[in-house]
């Protein structure tokens, strides 16, 4: 997983309706540019930013499926997901925009001790 000098981004907000998602994930990228230790976790309503083929573009948005697969290039690889979230909003079969690992909650628990900050969007 993740060192305790880490900071670690949670997720929890669909990518419309606010700009809460977007502030997240470049504020995440801002951390891992200047080589900063990060994680990534998606819960509740958050796992929705993960979803292919949204149709950002029709509410003025730009795709965020493009701005997460961004990730790659700035070697972000904790990138984790709440496996009850999945269940529960039905996206267990859904294809995702990036790869991601599902955590139990025990394992979120953990996670989430395992770094020095935690930052929610």
């Amino acid at each position: 997983m993740a060192d305790k000098k880490s900071t670690l981004f949670v997720m929890q907000h669909a990518p419309i309706g606010s700009r809460s998602a977007r502030d997240g994930v470049e504020a995440l990228m801002a951390f891992a540019a200047f080589e900063q230790p990060v994680s990534i976790l998606f819960v509740g309503q958050g796992a929705f930013q993960l979803l292919q083929n949204q149709a950002s573009e029709a509410v003025g948005l730009k795709p965020h499926s493009k701005l997460l697969a961004a990730l790659a290039l700035y070697d972000i690889d904790n990138i984790y997901i709440c496996a009850q979230t999945l269940k529960e909003l039905g996206l267990s079969n859904q294809p995702l925009c990036i790869s991601v690992q599902p955590l139990a909650a025990s394992e979120i628990n953990d996670l989430i001790a395992e770094h020095q900050s935690v930052l929610c969007f």
